[in-house]
């Protein structure tokens, strides 16, 4: 009789540890500041110059020597009693606040099928954390997404798919899959600062399952044959990245994107300084803004546009008669950058004039050009 009491105690405390564990849901980590305070980031865009050294102690990752065109300011306000947004430019996401726990409700950024503004719905949910020091060291979040288009921003040959009638949103419901496994602690230097960091690896997996749209605000399923050329498009996609978050600071410091097939290949990133810089300016999303860096350069640059139509539009490179010299193409998506190479070009001042489609010129400065 003692040994099945003892057996029954066993079974009752292990089922109170699993549903313990199956209670437990996996939390979200997502790097906004806390409320009040206000940092700047600064995209890399030039990832290659990024460099690790494994074998120094701790391990070191070298950001200190990279481009930007700009900085960008990231904060969280709050908006209502238990409604925050954390802003990153153009990119707003919105989080509710009951007692500690922060849950995310929607997000207005670039989607993962088509790097598109969108608008994302969260129907779970999901609690998440800032505090790299409190997530675990593996873990897997298995949820929902529900990812909203204006159909008219939407590239012109899918916009074609779906032209037969006057739609107006399309809507992809979609499972995300995010893998967050810790990787201990590095050195994470950006060119303004020298960071002790904690290591987070976070892979993502997006998987599209249906599709709905509307014109009147009453979403409809799309049909069986639209839905089948609508996933031509709408393909699994998998991005990976490494964060580093201050142990000191307390607060996600920078990040490192991984190329999926070769993980020492780094295709972008960004770093977060808690000041202004005194030689960038602040990105301009609104009125239509250009920019070209780094400049001076070698002959080997990139050019962003904000807020201009996607299209073609023309690089000339003037010398100092205004001469042109040079004429470049260039197929412009917001927020790209567009990579230029002069090659054999010599040292000196020069002009660079950008020109739309009906000939107006949108903006005309000085290009230098360093000597080897």
């Amino acid at each position: 009789m003692k040994v099945i009491k003892n057996i029954i105690a066993f079974i009752s405390v292990f089922l109170m540890v699993l549903s313990g564990l199956l209670a437990q849901t996996p939390k979200w980590f997502v790097p906004f500041p806390n409320p009040g305070e206000v940092n700047y980031y600064y995209e890399i865009s030039d990832p290659a110059n990024i460099k690790f050294r494994m074998f120094e102690r701790p391990p070191k990752w070298y950001a200190d020597d990279v481009v930007t065109p700009c900085m960008i300011e990231n904060k969280t306000r709050e908006l209502n009693d238990g409604e925050y947004l954390w802003q990153l430019g153009e990119e707003h996401v919105h989080l509710n606040k009951s007692g500690s726990v922060y849950t995310l409700e929607e997000a207005e950024i670039k989607d993962p099928f088509l790097g598109r503004n969108c608008v994302m719905h969260f129907p779970q949910n999901n609690v998440v954390i800032n505090d790299m020091s409190s997530m675990p060291s593996y873990s897997v979040l298995v949820t929902d997404i529900e990812i909203e288009y204006d159909v008219a921003e939407l590239p012109e040959d899918l916009f074609h798919v779906l032209s037969t009638s006057e739609v107006r949103k399309l809507k992809v419901f979609s499972e995300a899959t995010i893998v967050f496994e810790r990787e201990g602690n590095s050195r994470f230097h950006s060119p303004y600062d020298i960071h002790s960091c904690l290591n987070l690896r976070v892979k993502e997996t997006f998987v599209p399952k249906s599709f709905s749209i509307t014109d009147t605000g009453v979403w409809e399923a799309l049909d069986t044959g639209t839905s089948s050329q609508l996933l031509d498009y709408f393909k699994q996609t998998e991005r990976s990245r490494l964060m580093f978050y201050d142990n000191a600071l307390k607060r996600t410091v920078g990040s490192i994107s991984l190329d999926n097939e070769d993980d020492k290949l780094y295709t972008g990133g960004h770093f977060i300084h808690g000041e202004k810089s005194p030689k960038l300016s602040q990105c301009n999303f609104q009125d239509g803004s250009i920019y070209v860096f780094p400049n001076p350069s070698f002959g080997a640059f990139n050019i962003r546009f904000y807020g201009y139509p996607e299209g073609t539009y023309k690089l000339n490179i003037h010398n100092i008669i205004g001469k042109i010299i040079y004429t470049y193409e260039l197929d412009v998506l917001d927020g790209h950058n567009v990579p230029v190479s002069i090659p054999n070009i010599s040292k000196g001042t020069y002009i660079y004039s950008i020109v739309n489609a009906r000939g107006e010129k949108l903006q005309t400065k000085r290009l230098l050009i360093m000597g080897l």
